[in-house]
């Protein structure tokens, strides 16, 4: 009997040391990355430089200085005999550990006697086309007064050091070590990036937001499996996006808060938005028929065979699709043949309300699957808030919404459409589905998300 308990001792001790070595192993790859990163920025800092007026002023003195002050010369040599005769003249500084870097001392004297900080393990590049839950959350702890700090390590993001872009609101690339002196802080991590949490300081608390089902993640999965539990267990908060996996980290964490996603309501519920300047798509406005659109990434998860029966069937309808070819599902797909279809690719989020003012009815066309069932359309919530019907396909967070409209079939879908344009002419309907988006903001979802993991004394 000792045997075998010495023998399961040594097998989860295995367990663990491959678990810490596959850790060490996405290290070195995201410090390759991080690496790969900061050559990137020095050549487009080389190429910057050296195309400038000031560079080539300085390539003038420097010829210059080699015509007049040639190596060798007594002339040369005067002139660096005096150049060290005024150094040594002048007054030394030495430099201390603390002033080797006064602009992060700088930055940690700021935030004395402010919340608790919060810091965003990297994750996707906060300028990408697709502005999605990390960036929106990272928002709106800064506008609850939390300095928080969205750690740009391993991507592409163009900056080194830390950037105040919004207040209280910092990109930060650079050493972990400096996010490591940050008192009380509090990381917000992803199942891809939990184990990264070791390199923060040891007394800092960790929530595990779990956003999506593991496979939609491009890592290796048995790693994302085995994070994914090690989260469960060790995280001090877990939150869930959807239901779903809300039921089944229950099992697990019975404390683990349901946290869906939301929408910045100030930003679609603006009636006064104008209409965009887009002259790709001016033509086909001007045709007639009602428009419905959708705008997301264009992925294997999207379906275009629904879609394309549809708008073959109701040719007095105009198809609106914008958002990148996350995949490359897109290309060669028949609906793209269909003359009432237009994709116009990725557009600034900033200007999504305007393209959503163009819109009479909206739609979110998802394939049904393990990775919809667990997803929590965070356009659903602009769609609402922006006062647009909403036509869906059969998932979970879409349909706790007695207000959207269900098509399980391209024949539902076609039965939906005339009463959703019926009920974007109705200012009942839109009043409705707009409190809908109040409700579900993101201040809302920072404030429940605070309210569990700080007591309410140190808030």
């Amino acid at each position: 009997m000792l045997r075998t308990d010495k023998m399961a001792e040594t097998i989860e001790s295995l367990q663990y040391r491959v678990e810490d070595l596959s850790n060490a192993l996405a290290a070195s790859e995201r410090n390759r990355r991080d690496l790969a990163d900061r050559l990137n920025m020095a050549e487009w800092r080389y190429h910057a430089t050296t195309t400038t007026r000031a560079w080539r002023m300085a390539v003038l003195l420097a010829d210059c200085k080699q015509a007049f002050l040639p190596r060798g010369t007594w002339r040369f040599a005067l002139v660096r005999k005096l150049y060290r005769l005024v150094t040594n003249l002048l007054p030394r500084q030495r430099t201390s550990m603390n002033q080797r870097d006064p602009e992060w001392n700088q930055w940690l004297k700021r935030l004395d006697g402010s919340k608790r900080p919060i810091i965003f393990l990297p994750s996707v590049p906060w300028s990408m086309t697709l502005f999605q839950r990390p960036q929106h959350l990272a928002r709106a702890f800064a506008r609850l007064g939390h300095p928080t700090f969205y750690n740009c390590n391993g991507t592409s993001e163009p900056l080194e050091g830390v950037h105040e872009i919004e207040p209280n609101l910092y990109l930060f690339k650079g050493s972990v070590a400096r996010l490591r002196e940050l008192r009380e802080s509090i990381l917000w991590t992803f199942t891809y990036n939990f184990t990264q949490k070791l390199d923060y300081a040891a007394d800092a608390e960790t929530v595990y937001d779990w956003i999506d089902d593991l496979s939609v993640f491009p890592y290796d999965q048995t790693m994302l499996k085995r994070a994914h539990v090690r989260a469960l267990r060790e995280a001090t908060m877990v939150t869930c996006v959807a239901r779903c996996l809300h039921d089944t980290a229950t099992r697990t964490r019975p404390d683990a808060l349901y946290l869906p996603n939301a929408v910045e309501f100030d930003r679609f519920a603006d009636d006064d938005v104008a209409v965009p300047d887009d002259l790709t798509i001016q033509d086909w406005l001007d045709r007639p028929g009602p428009v419905i659109g959708y705008y997301g990434a264009l992925a294997s998860w999207f379906d275009y065979n629904l879609l394309h029966a549809v708008a073959q069937r109701r040719p007095d309808w105009r198809f609106l699709l914008i958002g990148p070819d996350y995949d490359r599902s897109i290309h060669g797909q028949s609906i793209m043949s269909q003359p009432n279809v237009r994709w116009l690719g990725p557009r600034p989020y900033p200007s999504l309300p305007q393209y959503l003012k163009m819109m009479d009815v909206t739609m979110i066309p998802f394939v049904i699957n393990d990775i919809t069932l667990a997803t929590s359309p965070l356009k659903l919530y602009e769609y609402l808030a922006a006062g647009k019907p909403v036509i869906t396909t059969p998932m979970p967070e879409c349909q706790a919404h007695p207000q959207v409209r269900i098509a399980r079939t391209a024949d539902e879908f076609i039965a939906h459409l005339d009463p959703a344009l019926h009920d974007s002419r109705s200012a009942e309907f839109r009043a409705q589905v707009r409190q809908v988006g109040a409700d579900n903001s993101w201040d809302a979802r920072a404030r429940t998300a605070l309210e569990q993991i700080i007591p309410k004394a140190n808030r």
